[in-house]
């Protein structure tokens, strides 16, 4: 057997097997149950957003948030993460915004990002 398939094998196996679980076995459940995800997306929006998020964490009402990177209450929400490390927080990483009244930009200063933005500098409604 030659090196890369000795190498590449056990990860190969491991997808495998897997890949034969249903999301609710590889939760711990059995196989026909079925399961509810709750997630809070968008959290750090805004204050609110991110208080009712961690109240919803808190008692058991959600069980994971997707946290919106761009946004303006990004820190306050990041710096909970940062010290709670309990609950299940992902990034939730957007070029485009949803909302006509309420808009951002990137990080990166306009001249590195050129085609994300509008004239305005935040990010453009559509997708160039």
């Amino acid at each position: 057997m030659n090196l890369l398939l000795r190498l590449l094998l056990p990860g190969l196996l491991l997808v495998l097997s897997t890949q034969a679980q249903t999301l609710a076995e590889r939760l711990g459940c059995r196989s026909d149950e079925r399961i509810l995800i709750l997630n809070g997306d968008d959290t750090g929006m805004c204050h609110t957003a991110n208080q009712a998020t961690l109240d919803c964490l808190r008692e058991g009402l959600m069980t994971s948030a997707t946290i919106t990177v761009p946004c303006s209450w990004f820190p306050e929400i990041a710096a909970f993460a940062r010290t709670h490390p309990g609950p299940d927080f992902g990034l939730h990483l957007v070029q485009t915004p949803e909302w006509k009244g309420y808009r951002w930009g990137p990080f990166a200063s306009s001249d590195q990002v050129p085609g994300l933005i509008d004239p305005d500098g935040f990010f453009r409604t559509e997708a160039p």
